[in-house]
């Protein structure tokens, strides 16, 4: 059985819980295995605009401004609950790139665009 032969993390992003739970955060959790670590609150948004129904001109101009905690892994899979514009995942990639860590993949549950 072959086996990836790194250790990574998955990061779910801004996974605080608003009405009792988590969409990301119960993602993240399915995906422990021997190789993959689920980090949480590992990247929380500062700024809190809503960008439900939002251009993505005004998605850029109103980044998520996101706080990151340290973790050790450096490979990283980026878990969100949907995906429209892809501007949180990218915003968050640049982030973890800037801490040295490698998104391998991004994963999210639903992508607005195709319901």
């Amino acid at each position: 059985e072959w086996q990836y032969e790194n250790t990574v993390a998955s990061v779910g992003i801004d996974d605080r819980s608003e009405s009792g739970y988590s969409h990301t955060a119960v993602l993240n959790r399915a995906l422990k295995s021997d190789t993959i670590i689920p980090q949480y609150g590992k990247l929380r948004a500062s700024q809190h605009y809503k960008y439900a129904g939002k251009s993505v001109e005004e998605r850029l101009m109103n980044p998520r401004q996101f706080i990151y905690a340290p973790f050790s892994e450096k490979e990283v899979i980026l878990v969100d609950d949907i995906v429209t514009t892809g501007t949180t995942l990218s915003e968050a990639a640049e982030v973890l790139h800037t801490q040295g860590k490698k998104v391998i993949l991004c994963l999210t549950l639903s992508d607005a665009e195709n319901r």
